[in-house]
């Protein structure tokens, strides 16, 4: 027989994924243009020639700011390397027949200022 008391829980149901809020948009902003210069700066320069002041002052921000979004230089130079891996397994999966690895990865380079 049912019993009132015992009650079983409704059945749980999946949370809606809400689209991110206006603080973390900038904050994706932030670091996103952060490591832009960055990557611009190191590429025109030179990972050794380029300070983090440097990037500080080219993004409008404070190696502070860095710093809250980056732990080291070397992460900051690193912040790419999943898009760089990706688009270097892009561009050999994709060559034209005849095109070797070599050159397939050097129009890459050019392409992408790299």
């Amino acid at each position: 027989m049912h019993d009132p008391r015992h009650r079983s829980a409704p059945p749980a149901r999946a949370p809606l994924e809400a689209p991110p809020g206006l603080r973390l948009r900038k904050k994706t902003s932030v670091r996103r243009t952060i490591s832009d210069v960055a990557t611009r700066l190191f590429v025109e320069h030179g990972y050794d020639r380029v300070t983090m002041a440097q990037i500080a002052a080219a993004a409008d921000v404070s190696v502070k700011t860095i710093f809250n979004h980056f732990g080291s230089k070397e992460e900051l130079f690193l912040d790419r390397e999943g898009e760089l891996e990706g688009a270097i397994l892009m561009a050999i999966r994709t060559r034209p027949a005849g095109t070797g690895i070599a050159e397939a990865l050097r129009a890459l380079a050019a392409d992408n200022r790299i």
